[in-house]
């Protein structure tokens, strides 16, 4: 028999192992040539080493706050730190920002293919 505190417990494990959206913010710390620690300190009051470590792999949602704070630390926007590996051509994504959404369409069709060739 399942109670109302265990029912509770089940739906919170469920909720823990869904999958977070992917973020790129170790590869950008890697980038500036940081380590953990280091950012951490720079984040002080924001976030400590484990929390960083955590969010990194991906094991720990982050907030709209946090993000703009390691991003600030890291000297990036907050979208490049889930939508951008560091170092690439920020030009593309510019230019296909100002496609219109049928012309995006064929641009990232025509991506894919040259991806996959």
């Amino acid at each position: 028999m399942i109670c109302a505190g265990d029912s509770w417990h089940l739906w919170a494990m469920a909720e823990k192992k869904r999958t977070l959206k992917r973020t790129y913010i170790r590869e950008w710390r890697e980038y500036k040539g940081l380590t953990q620690v280091q950012l951490a300190n720079r984040l002080e009051g924001v976030v400590g080493q484990s929390t960083l470590s955590r969010l990194e792999r991906g094991d720990y949602a982050y907030t709209q706050p946090t993000l703009e704070a390691i991003a600030e630390a890291l000297g990036c926007e907050p979208a490049d730190l889930i939508g951008r590996l560091p170092g690439a051509p920020h030009e593309l994504t510019l230019l296909v920002n100002k496609l219109s959404p049928e012309a995006r369409k064929k641009a990232i069709d025509i991506i894919k293919v040259m991806v996959a060739a």
